[in-house]
Formats: C-alpha cells, sequence, structure tokens
C-alpha cells in the first residue's frame, strides 16, 4: 500500500495549521496547491512533447512550480499588506 499525494498535502496543511499563524498556513497551503497543480499542468504538456527525457520534464515543472509559489507569495503578501 502506497500513499497518495492527497494524505501528504493534508498532513502539510494540518503541520502548517498548528505551527504557524493562520494568514502564513493559508498561503502556505494555497502556494502548494497551486505550485503543484502548476508543475502537474506542464508535466502532461510536456509528457506529450518528451516523453523519452523524464530528467527534463521534472527540472521544467519544478522550475514551473518554484516560479508560481514565488510570484503568488509576493502577490498575497502585498496585498494584505495593504489592507
Amino acid at each position: 500500500m502506497t500513499l497518495g499525494g492527497h494524505v501528504f498535502l493534508a498532513i502539510g496543511a494540518i503541520i502548517a495549521i498548528s505551527v504557524f499563524s493562520k494568514e502564513i498556513a493559508i498561503l502556505a497551503i494555497l502556494m502548494t496547491a497551486v505550485g503543484d497543480a502548476a508543475a502537474a499542468i506542464l508535466g502532461e504538456f510536456m509528457g506529450r512533447m518528451l516523453s523519452r527525457d523524464l530528467k527534463a520534464k521534472k527540472s521544467k515543472g519544478f522550475s514551473l512550480s518554484l516560479r508560481q509559489t514565488y510570484l503568488q507569495g509576493l502577490h498575497i503578501c502585498q496585498f494584505s499588506e495593504a489592507m
């Protein structure tokens, strides 16, 4: 039996909620969900183009996820400071 990604997301969300403040926990969970979805969408697209080169597919998905979470964090932090 193997654990799916949803289990690790739930465990991470529980830890984030119990350790950090409400704002940081919400930001961390949103960044994880959106970054993972962006990497999965790119992975599907790249899987059709580069089915043989798995390293390139993984590194591009990781870089898109990292870039997406960084930009999302900047946007949300600036938005919350303005309120």
